[in-house]
């Protein structure tokens, strides 16, 4: 999780500029790659926002949200950024998204308003789940135990 983390942060630090990053973290290894990426990325000196679909339900991702000295902002109350980590889920997911969950992963796409224009930019962390929008895409990588 930390190499993940780790790399994933490079890769968006050296391609996202001066852009404010947020990065969507799920309950899982996916969530906690995005975690140890906020961490990263914020001791690259960039300006990272963390927001979670739910509390961390492993003991890795748990350990990569204490890891994370900043907030935690709710999913559904995130606003947008120009660049947007999906660290929602990844290829662990082996059920239909139910609940909320379908409309998560797309809240800050879906809310209308001006300052919910389109992203500039995106990276994915896994190449599974809901399709993100048009943009331009930095990396996939699938979560690393």
């Amino acid at each position: 999780m930390d190499r993940a983390g780790t790399a994933i942060a490079h890769a968006v630090h050296r391609l996202a500029g001066s852009n404010a990053i947020l990065i969507l973290c799920g309950p899982g290894n996916n969530g906690g790659d995005g975690y140890v990426a906020a961490r990263v990325l914020a001791d690259l000196g960039a300006t990272v926002r963390v927001a979670a679909l739910s509390q961390p339900r492993t003991d890795a991702a748990r350990a990569a949200r204490a890891g994370w000295p900043g907030p935690v902002e709710a999913l559904a109350e995130a606003k947008p950024a120009p660049v947007l980590v999906d660290a929602l889920f990844g290829t662990g997911l082996t059920r239909p998204l139910s609940g909320t969950s379908p409309q998560t992963p797309n809240t800050p796409r879906r809310r209308p308003g001006p300052s919910w224009a389109p992203l500039s930019t995106t990276c994915t962390v896994h190449p599974t789940g809901p399709r993100p929008p048009p943009g331009r895409y930095l990396w996939s990588r699938a979560s690393t135990p």
